[in-house]
């Protein structure tokens, strides 16, 4: 009997191991058109950097 209780733990461990599975964030294509504000914060201290630089 300890081993059935065993294994029936062992299956809920598996399950919720698959639901706690997070795909990678992938953009589509609506994403891109809107960035981030760290992105475009990013974007803007670049330009500022190279057109302090020139």
């Amino acid at each position: 009997m300890q081993q059935q209780e065993g294994n029936s733990s062992k299956l809920s461990e598996d399950a919720s191991a698959r639901s706690s599975f997070h795909p990678p964030n992938i953009k589509s294509a609506i994403d891109w058109e809107k960035p981030d504000f760290d992105e475009l914060d990013l974007c803007m201290e670049i330009t500022t950097y190279i057109l302090n630089e020139q």
